[in-house]
């Protein structure tokens, strides 16, 4: 589960990198619950890590539904294709226990 416990210098939460990896993998599959944790798809959002675009919903193409009815399309852009990579990177180190709950970036 994300732990949201930093803060950063305007009061905006910011994930760790724990938050972080666990919305890129939930964005991957299109299966972010965008009520769950707002702050970490809004920082992923925020850093470009992610697209979504309105539409209606359709079997054939995954989204995920927001408050008041709307659905998005995610999509993980090349930026966060690179994050992703680079947190699978640590989370498969030794350092994983030390950096997992440090805010994401540092």
């Amino acid at each position: 589960m994300f732990n949201l416990s930093s803060q950063g210098s305007v009061g905006r939460i910011v994930p760790t990198n724990a938050d972080m990896l666990e919305g890129l993998h939930m964005a991957c599959g299109r299966h972010m619950d965008v009520s769950f944790q707002p702050g970490v798809f809004s920082e992923l959002l925020r850093r470009e890590l992610i697209q979504c675009e309105r539409r209606q919903y359709t079997v054939r193409k995954p989204a995920v539904q927001c408050a008041g009815g709307a659905w998005l399309t995610l999509s993980v852009t090349e930026r966060g294709y690179a994050a992703l990579d680079w947190l699978l990177s640590i989370a498969r180190s030794s350092r994983w226990e030390q950096r997992r709950s440090v805010p994401y970036g540092d």
